[in-house]
C-alpha cells in the first residue's frame, strides 16, 4: 500500500466516523422533537373527556321485587286432606257422625289442596331497570346471582350481564 494512502486512511476513517455520529445525533434530536410533541399529544388525548356512546341495551338495577308464584296441585293434597278431615271428623264427632264426616273430609280437600301448592310454590325475581334512553324495562328471574339496585347491566333480550368495569 502507498505510504501517503496508509497516511490518509486513519484520517479518512476519523472522519468519516464524525460524519456517522454528526448525522446519528441529529437523527436523534428530529426523533426527540417528534417524540415530545408525540407525547404532548397523547397527554391532550388522554385527558380529553371519554365519550361513550350510547347504549340502548345498557341501564342500571333500580328495585328488586321477590315474588311468589303458587304451584300446581295435583288433587293428591286434596284428596289426603280429605281422608285426613274425614277420620279427624268422625272421630271428634258424638251426634251425626256422618255428617261431621263429611264435612270434615270437606274442609280438609280444602285445605290439603293449600297446603299443596304452597309447597309447590316457587320464590322468583321482578328486576326493574332504567335503561339508558329513559325506559324502564321488568325482567323475571328465577335467582338474583349478585344483583342488586345500583348495579350497571346489559340486557340482552331476557338475559341480564353485569357491565364490565361495575
Amino acid at each position: 500500500m502507498d505510504n501517503a494512502v496508509a497516511r490518509s486512511l486513519p484520517a479518512r476513517l476519523a472522519a468519516g466516523l464524525i460524519a456517522v455520529l454528526v448525522v446519528g445525533c441529529e437523527n436523534d434530536a428530529a426523533q426527540g422533537d417528534a417524540s415530545l410533541s408525540d407525547a404532548a399529544a397523547a397527554e391532550t388525548v388522554v385527558n380529553a373527556p371519554v365519550v361513550t356512546p350510547p347504549c340502548d341495551q345498557c341501564g342500571t338495577i333500580t328495585a328488586i321485587r321477590e315474588l311468589t308464584r303458587k304451584g300446581d296441585a295435583s288433587g293428591l293434597g286434596a284428596a289426603t286432606g280429605a281422608v285426613i278431615g274425614g277420620v279427624i271428623g268422625r272421630s271428634v264427632a258424638n251426634k251425626r257422625k256422618d255428617v261431621v264426616t263429611v264435612v270434615g273430609a270437606i274442609g280438609g280437600g280444602v285445605a290439603g289442596h293449600e297446603i299443596e301448592k304452597h309447597i309447590k310454590s316457587e320464590t322468583y325475581y321482578e328486576i326493574e331497570v332504567r335503561m339508558e334512553d329513559d325506559r324502564t324495562q321488568m325482567l323475571y328471574a328465577d335467582a338474583l346471582y349478585g344483583l342488586s339496585p345500583g348495579i350497571e347491566v346489559e340486557v340482552v333480550g331476557e338475559v341480564v350481564r353485569v357491565r364490565a368495569g361495575t
